[in-house]
């Protein structure tokens, strides 16, 4: 389990390779642990603006989304009800995006993946988690950290985090699988069956196993 477990320095330093920051501060590395989604674009493709500010609205949209879902009878779940949900929390104006065709193929994929993959997701059960913020002190920074789980539930074996992230980027999705690896064996002392990430950009799952 140990081999599984790579430390908080050596997860940023591997993804901030290709800018060559050889060492970085502990509030640079705190920011990373904080918000890993931000932090790649802020930093790493050195990209804010309205390609950073839209993205983090949808997610904020998609996280109350799947917490109403969740928090539904059971017989009241299906994708009728996640489509009148996603009615429900769109909030955001299409000036955000660079064009109104942007900011409908964005409404259009979010909507279609998310009653693809929450409608068939592990709904007759009460999650572990739901959208819960959690901290954790760290040695290895000497600071306190915390990161929200999104979707979390018992397996057979110990339990599972999902996350629905409103990305196409492959870096991102992995950037977020290492740093739940790191996060949860600091948080718990035991590492999740699996980790899941469904992409709601391009309607892809990405899965790694670690019992």
């Amino acid at each position: 389990m140990q081999e599984l477990r790579p430390s908080i320095r050596s997860i940023v330093n591997i993804s901030m390779e290709p800018i060559l920051i050889n060492s970085l501060s502990n509030r640079i590395l705190a920011d990373f642990m904080r918000c890993p989604y931000r932090f790649y674009w802020k930093n790493l493709r050195k990209k804010g603006g309205a390609q950073t500010e839209w993205r983090e609205v949808v997610q904020y949209i998609v996280n109350q989304v799947i917490q109403d879902f969740y928090q539904s009878p059971v017989e009241k779940r299906s994708a009728f009800q996640i489509l009148h949900l996603i009615e429900n929390h769109w909030r955001i104006g299409i000036d955000l995006f660079g064009s109104k065709q942007e900011y409908y193929t964005v409404l259009a994929k979010v909507t279609d993946h998310l009653m693809q993959y929450l409608h068939r997701s592990e709904g007759l059960y009460p999650p572990l988690f739901l959208n819960e913020k959690i901290n954790v002190y760290s040695e290895e920074l000497q600071t306190q950290l915390s990161t929200s789980i999104q979707v979390s539930h018992w397996t057979n074996k110990t339990y599972n985090i999902k996350k629905y992230l409103v990305t196409d980027e492959q870096s991102v999705i992995d950037l977020y699988k290492h740093f739940m690896i790191v996060f949860s064996y600091e948080a718990f002392q035991v590492l999740p069956e699996y980790i899941e990430v469904v992409s709601l950009i391009h309607g892809k799952t990405s899965t790694v196993f670690l019992q």
